[in-house]
């Protein structure tokens, strides 16, 4: 139970002056407040008549700054201050994370009401509206408390849910309870000012919510135990007689409504499943203030009793010990999420686990994971949602971008800044120092492998000695989750201004759509707002003569897939980093040479080839001169090396189909990548002024899209993949 134990501190400052029209001012405020109930949550005439008759009883005063306050033997004046403060620590934990619901009893006085009612929704899950269970037992107390001050518009949101008066916690008990698949209450807050306490109250109901939970998971947990457990045999079986001897495959896909991009890539790989088919089920919450229990999970695999369990981001044991171990499980990687990053977590990957899609190498090579069920996937992007051809008049702007990363620069590094503080205060101030010299050498970059650059900054900040066997997982996540998100941050703002200013100057059209670029100091005039994706993002992609792609980490991104296939151009941020698979391709293909010589002098990189001879060697080397990101000094013997680490690699990874058709996709594209504001400007002034040539091009991207890229090809090459492993035994 929330702590809301202090004693509340009477404020003695406060200059009353009751006025004879305190009663009239107060059933104003609480008609507006009453008006934003829905109809089944209002009060009826004679409650209303009672409340009219009890609240005379009392003394009712205003304060000059325009306060309502009452004066009595059981309440001290003013309880706002103590209640804010009290429910102040609950309220920064709502702001930073999804919880499940809030049980409030009692809103008279309304101060920790009004303070759930204007929390802001936490920063990374924007669309999470947190679900409050306010109960009360007295009408006459929960009109009081609706009497002091106007509670605004968000007072009728869906996401609260009010049980008042006769059996109201029966009424409470019953709605939690009738949801088995929504988290159970998080957190309660009792009012300590309430009179007269539910029967049972927050606190009994809370631990009467527990024992019905703890049950229901025992009886689930009972059916999992039940359950006939499939041998390798018998899945391989499965498998591979799937839609034509036996039934078809069913395929559950848990997933986040609170992401927006996790929620549609969940859909779009259903659909990609169903089309193959299979039986898909998405695991979903209904609306924005739902978080799934933990049972949830197990409800599904009982009543679907699926052959595969995809999840986003998460492998099968951070959906609950009680998940069969049987069953096939992919866990499909689409962001560098800290909690991947823990051997443990490759300790408990079992023989039908799977990790597939933004395969980091050092999951293998540091955490544990069994390379033979990893495999490295592209991010991917429905042919069947986003395919249109494109148009040649029409457009409404010259230039667009969409993404969600509106947040300036400088507010985020203070965010990290402000986190590290709390966290680890003796690091704060070198973190600080390390965010501005990434900020610096992104914004300057030209020949360097911004990778490398960074991983120096961050060993040369914290771990100049080398990083010791127990802090791999803190240096993996200060990377993946603080200083690599911020250069992003960095990279695209940077790439944002030089598109604005080409705007200005060109008298150009650009729209920045996303959550947030309305409060951007630099480019709040050209914030267009959210999209919903699908055909409204389709037609934005369509719609603008070019498209705006810029990542540090992935040059062919989803966005540039989904673009295409819209019918828009995508032009692309490059860095050198950009054509490391390009550099791969070369050394797989060309016919290289040995020298002992370079070996004997110490030299790591013996193998080479003559780059004039070389045609995919010319053209990489003329791509990265055009763009300005050649280091001239590399290939100033007139050849292009490679170590025996680097030739190993190469094979090992060019090797995969997926990686190999995406690296030719990422060579073929290179003509639409920019490296700085003169190069993009050239790039927009070239589509605007030939659309027959910019039509052309899209059209010439679609074909040389591999199927990797689509959500069609990935489902395939999951089932694929399974199907091998299965097959081997």
């Amino acid at each position: 139970m929330f702590d809301v134990s202090e004693l509340i501190e009477t404020d003695s400052h406060i200059e009353a002056d009751r006025g004879f029209g305190i009663q009239a001012i107060r059933e104003g405020i609480l008609r507006a407040n009453l008006a934003r109930l829905r109809p089944v949550d209002q009060p009826s005439k004679a409650q209303l008549e009672a409340w009219r008759v009890a609240t005379n009883a009392s003394e009712w005063f205003q304060a000059e700054d325009g306060l309502i306050v009452r004066c009595n033997e059981a309440m001290s004046r003013d309880t706002r201050r103590a209640n804010e403060r009290t429910v102040k620590p609950l309220i920064e934990e709502l702001e930073t994370r999804c919880r499940g619901p809030v049980l409030l009893e009692g809103v008279d006085p309304p101060w920790m009401l009004k303070k759930l009612i204007d929390a802001q929704t936490p920063i990374d899950f924007q669309s999470f509206h947190q679900r409050v269970l306010v109960l009360q037992a007295d009408w006459n107390e929960f009109l009081d408390g609706l009497a002091y001050v106007d509670l605004g518009e968000g007072l009728g949101d869906e996401r609260f849910k009010w049980f008042v008066g006769d059996e109201a916690s029966e009424r409470l008990l019953g709605w939690v309870c009738g949801r088995l698949d929504d988290a159970p209450p998080a957190m309660v807050v009792q009012n300590p000012m309430v009179r007269t306490k539910a029967l049972p109250d927050s606190t009994a109901l809370m631990h009467e919510i527990d024992v019905r939970w703890l049950k229901n998971e025992s009886e689930l947990v009972q059916f999992m135990k039940g359950r006939s457990v499939g041998s390798r045999a018998w899945w391989s079986k499965r498998f591979g007689q799937a839609g034509q001897e036996q039934e078809p495959l069913r395929v559950l896909i848990p997933t986040a409504r609170h992401s927006t991009y996790l929620k549609y890539a969940a859909a779009d790989l259903a659909q990609a499943f169903t089309d193959l088919g299979c039986n898909c089920q998405v695991q979903l919450e209904q609306d924005d203030s739902q978080i799934l229990s933990k049972n949830t999970h197990l409800r599904s695999v009982h009543e679907f009793d699926p052959d595969l369990i995809v999840t986003i981001n998460y492998p099968r044991c951070k959906l609950g010990e009680h998940i069969p171990k049987d069953i096939p499980h992919i866990c499909w990687v689409q962001d560098a999420m800290a909690h991947l990053f823990d051997w443990k977590i490759g300790e408990l990957i079992g023989e039908m686990d799977f990790v597939v899609g933004m395969v980091k190498p050092e999951l293998i090579d540091q955490f544990g994971y069994p390379a033979e069920q990893t495999r490295w996937m592209p991010m991917v992007a429905s042919k069947a949602k986003f395919g249109h051809e494109p148009i040649d008049e029409g457009f409404d702007s010259e230039i667009a971008w969409v993404t969600h990363q509106s947040e300036h620069p400088d507010l985020f590094r203070d965010r990290l800044v402000g986190n590290m503080k709390v966290n680890a205060p003796a690091a704060a101030k070198t973190f600080a120092k390390l965010l501005d010299d990434v900020e610096q050498l992104v914004t300057t970059i030209t020949t360097q492998n911004l990778r490398t650059h960074i991983d120096s900054l961050i060993d040369q900040a914290f771990f100049p000695n080398g990083v010791p066997e127990g802090a791999r997982a803190i240096r993996t996540s200060m990377y993946n989750d603080m200083v690599n998100p911020y250069a992003e941050r960095v990279f695209r703002h940077q790439a944002a201004q030089w598109a604005a200013n080409i705007a200005v100057r060109r008298g150009w059209r650009f729209k920045l759509y996303g959550k947030g670029w309305e409060e951007h100091p630099q480019l709040a005039k050209f914030a267009a707002g959210p999209l919903e994706h699908g055909d409204e993002l389709g037609a934005c992609y369509r719609n603008s003569v070019v498209q705006i792609h810029a990542s540090i980490n992935q040059v062919v991104h989803q966005r540039v897939s989904e673009c295409l296939l819209s019918g828009g151009l995508p032009i692309c941020r490059a860095i050198s980093n950009s054509f490391g698979y390009a550099n791969l391709m070369v050394c797989v293909s060309a016919d290289l040479e040995y020298d002992k010589d370079l070996m004997t002098q110490g030299v790591r990189t013996p193998w080479y080839v003559e780059i004039d001879s070389c045609p995919q060697a010319s053209d990489l080397i003329e791509h990265l001169r055009r763009l300005e990101i050649c280091d001239e000094q590399l290939y100033a013997d007139g050849k292009m090396k490679w170590s025996d680490e680097t030739l190993a690699l190469a094979r090992e990874r060019l090797g995969v189909s997926e990686q190999r058709e995406t690296a030719e996709m990422v060579v073929s594209m290179s003509d639409l990548y920019f490296t700085n504001e003169a190069q993009l400007e050239v790039i927009i002034e070239r589509a605007i002024g030939d659309k027959a040539a910019r039509n052309r091009r899209i059209c010439k991207g679609v074909e040389q899209m591999p199927r990797a890229l689509t959500t069609d090809g990935i489902a395939e090459s999951m089932l694929k993949m399974i199907r091998t492993k299965l097959d081997q035994a």
